[in-house]
């Protein structure tokens, strides 16, 4: 029972980040109005709020106007249940598994918040650091596994290795590769890791960044000199890490988790 909760937990998280990530950029509150169409301003109902059915029912259009939903609302309801399945798998029942469901939950609404505007807000960059510093002060009372060294080692690799490709890139390309908040993100991220697993988040990130622009480019969907949104491949390559982490260990561990 235990996935199947992780799973629908994940959907349900992932419905609601989705109006978080448009209503608090815009100054909206979250509580009032409930749910709505932005085009025509009709109450949605709620039956029209199940996560992935109501998507799949409606083709992805509001029921009055016909206004279509944003696909990426719809990959997070989709990808953030497994994400969650795949945190469960990894970490077990524990303080660890809730961390890290909700590190990949902050980057969720935040890769929305970025494909949305291309940018994040100034507080925005807070968010990983919240889960980090609980994750910190569970290590210092000895309960978790690694000691703080390991996790603030992973800042610093991330950290280092986010200024040499800044540098690389400003220097070769002459422009800005990527904003202030994502520079400040990437210590939040690397702090929930150690040295080679923070390495292997940014190198699964960058290597999902370039194959998905070589992809959008050989398809002419996207123009040279455009940007992609960087934090939807940074949460592809928390994801990524923590499936090969899941993949290492050994059939009979996996079998015993999904029991």
């Amino acid at each position: 029972m235990a996935p199947l909760f992780a799973v629908l937990a994940g959907m349900a998280a992932a419905s609601f980040i989705g109006s978080l990530s448009y209503r608090v950029p815009r100054g909206i509150s979250i509580i009032s109005p409930p749910s709505y169409c932005p085009r025509c301003g009709r109450p949605i109902k709620p039956y029209d709020l199940i996560p992935v059915v109501s998507y799949l029912l409606l083709r992805g259009r509001c029921r009055f106007c016909g206004a279509g939903v944003p696909i990426q609302y719809f990959a997070a309801e989709i990808l953030l249940g497994p994400a969650y399945l795949l945190m469960y798998l990894r970490f077990g029942l524990g303080p660890e598994l809730f961390i890290y469901s909700y590190l990949v939950s902050a980057l969720f609404y935040l890769s929305l918040v970025d494909i949305d505007w291309r940018s994040v807000g100034r507080f925005d960059p807070v968010l990983p650091y919240l889960g980090a510093i609980a994750l910190l002060i569970l290590s210092f009372r000895g309960v978790v596994v690694h000691p703080p060294a390991h996790y603030l080692s992973g800042a610093a690799a991330a950290s280092l290795l986010a200024g040499l490709s800044f540098l690389f890139v400003r220097v070769m390309g002459k422009r800005r590769p990527m904003g202030v908040g994502d520079l400040l993100i990437l210590p939040g991220i690397g702090l929930h890791f150690g040295i080679m697993e923070a390495v292997r988040v940014m190198i699964i990130s960058s290597l999902l960044g370039i194959l998905t622009a070589v992809f959008l480019l050989a398809s002419r969907r996207m123009e040279r000199g455009k940007s992609l949104p960087m934090l939807p491949f940074l949460a592809g390559g928390v994801l990524g890490s923590e499936l090969w982490m899941v993949l290492q260990s050994s059939s009979l561990e996996v079998f015993h988790f999904l029991w």
